[in-house]
């Protein structure tokens, strides 16, 4: 068993092969002897620090006037960078677009038209959901 630890920025990825015959079981055993005080200290996702936020997703830093999309309202914390943002084909998805202050999920019809509502101002479905941070 090898274990590796690769820092990026703020990520600590950390990677285990087995050699040939191994048993996957002896990964808990591999993780032991990691020191998680060795470990990045890391905000949680979509935490804000004094640059601004994070994505969710890629961890990529979202400052002050970058397009970003704010899930689940902003005091949840789910904010992602534009790249990671959904379009406005995803929220299709049933249960995908919320209200921020319920955190329901919003009526089919509703989801519709609000579509229908970017269709006609000249979007198209596949223009990502973002404003500005």
């Amino acid at each position: 068993m090898k274990t590796t630890i690769k820092r990026t920025g703020r990520r600590a990825t950390i990677t285990i092969k087995a050699g040939k015959g191994e048993d996957v079981r002896g990964v808990a055993e591999a993780l032991t002897g990691i020191r998680i005080d060795t470990l990045p200290a890391k905000a949680e996702d979509g935490e804000q620090d004094d640059d601004g936020a994070h994505c969710l997703f890629c961890d990529k830093q979202i400052k002050p006037g970058d397009l970003c999309h704010r899930g689940g309202g902003s005091s949840a914390g789910e904010i992602s960078c534009k790249a990671c943002a959904p379009t406005w084909a995803d929220i299709r998805e049933p249960g995908f677009w919320c209200d921020h202050e319920t955190g329901e999920p919003v009526p089919p019809e509703k989801v519709e038209a609000d579509i229908a509502a970017h269709l006609a101002a000249g979007g198209k479905l596949t223009d990502k959901i973002a404003e500005p941070y």
